[in-house]
């Protein structure tokens, strides 16, 4: 998923002043002959060579916990995708490389969907296998269809319908061009620039980004409970990066539902 950029002067009082929520396009998708030679029952899996962007950030994981899996040929583990939901909204569940360098594509077929826990499954992992992708290579993302392509739900990939514990949410970015410097914050709640005034009263929490190299993936990993005034439900976060060689910084703002 490609998170477009929005271009404004920096200042370390513009989260204060505003915080927009900024488009997110899809990456290049798979077209129908391509599915309906890799229809595997529940969903489209293969390899499926994906356009490169021109955006600078691209989100390409966001999870609460991914299992491993047997690496060995013979293996015959399966994976079942985990997802919170608040209302019965429906989903794009996607699987591929976080770094593409075969090029695998898993998409989910459209499945129904309720308030709480839903799981989609099963995933087998031969087609990870013979690529050789272990599960440090795979990103997931579940974005919901609903005309905001801004909203996210973390999965918890297992090697089973039961879940493990979860604390923290952990989101995998990659940036197009190096990373000088960067600020994050995170708001509780789905925030748009006209719920917020110019107010410190209520300071949003803080996370520093230090030099990163292009093309690399980089982890925002979130545990609420550890950050005043956050708790379980929507999260906003929202990015300003100062970017090498460039005067003005990319702004990124995206939600997500920490699962209670």
């Amino acid at each position: 998923m490609m998170i477009a950029p929005y271009k404004a002067a920096f200042s370390p009082y513009l989260c204060c002043l505003t915080l927009l929520i900024l488009g997110i396009s899809s990456i290049a998708q798979p077209d129908y002959e391509w599915k309906k030679v890799h229809d595997l029952g529940n969903r489209y899996e293969g390899t499926f060579s994906q356009k490169v962007g021109t955006e600078v950030l691209e989100l390409v994981s966001i999870y609460t916990y991914f299992s491993s899996y047997d690496m060995r040929p013979e293996s015959k583990d399966r994976l079942f995708v985990h997802f919170y939901l608040d209302k019965a909204y429906p989903v794009s569940i996607r699987a591929f490389e976080k770094e593409p360098k075969k090029y695998y594509w898993m998409e989910a077929k459209d499945i129904k969907t309720h308030p709480g826990w839903n799981v989609f499954g099963p995933w087998p992992v031969d087609s990870l296998v013979s690529l050789n992708i272990s599960h440090e290579d795979v990103g997931v993302v579940i974005r919901l269809k609903n005309g905001n392509n801004n909203l996210f739900i973390p999965a918890h990939v297992s090697l089973s319908k039961h879940r493990q514990a979860i604390s923290e949410s952990c989101i995998g970015l990659v940036l197009k061009e190096e990373l000088e410097r960067g600020i994050v914050n995170f708001y509780q709640g789905i925030r748009f620039r006209s719920e917020l005034s110019p107010t410190r009263s209520d300071p949003p929490n803080l996370y520093r980004l230090s030099h990163h190299p292009a093309g690399r993936v980089f982890n925002l990993c979130v545990e609420p409970k550890k950050y005043p005034g956050l708790t379980n439900g929507w999260i906003t976060v929202h990015m300003r990066l100062r970017i090498t060689n460039k005067t003005k910084p990319e702004l990124y703002t995206f939600s997500y539902l920490h699962p209670a």
